[in-house]
C-alpha cells in the first residue's frame, strides 16, 4: 500500500451527515447527475428545496419519472430549458440536460 492509501478511510455515514447538515438556504442552485435509475425519493425531496435545479441524465426515462411522479420535480418547478447531447454517435445512448426553476 502506498502512503496515501494508509491515510485514507471511508465512512458511508459521513455523506449522510454532510447532507443532513447542509444549509439549503445558503444556495439557490443545485446540479444533479444521478445514475441511470434517477434520483431516489429522499434525494429528490432534498433537490426540490433549491430554487434552480440543473439535472443531467443519461436516461431520459428516469428524468421523466423524477419529474412527473407523485412528489416529482414538476410539482414545484417549471422546466425552462432542455437539451440533448449525443456524446456517443451511432449508439442509442444520449445525455439530456434540463434546467428547472421554482414556480412562482
Amino acid at each position: 500500500a502506498n502512503e496515501t492509501s494508509q491515510k485514507t478511510s471511508f465512512d458511508d455515514d459521513a455523506a449522510d451527515d454532510c447532507v443532513s447538515s447542509l444549509d439549503v438556504d445558503a444556495f439557490d442552485c443545485v446540479l444533479v447527475d444521478p445514475p441511470r435509475a434517477g434520483l431516489d425519493p429522499d434525494t429528490l425531496a432534498l433537490v426540490k428545496k433549491f430554487d434552480v435545479v440543473l439535472y443531467i441524465s443519461c436516461d431520459p426515462n428516469s428524468l421523466f419519472a423524477n419529474a412527473t411522479s407523485e412528489g416529482g420535480l414538476a410539482e414545484s418547478h417549471a422546466l425552462r430549458r432542455f437539451a440533448v447531447f449525443d456524446h456517443f454517435p451511432y449508439t442509442r445512448h444520449i445525455e439530456v440536460g434540463a434546467a428547472w426553476v421554482r414556480k412562482a
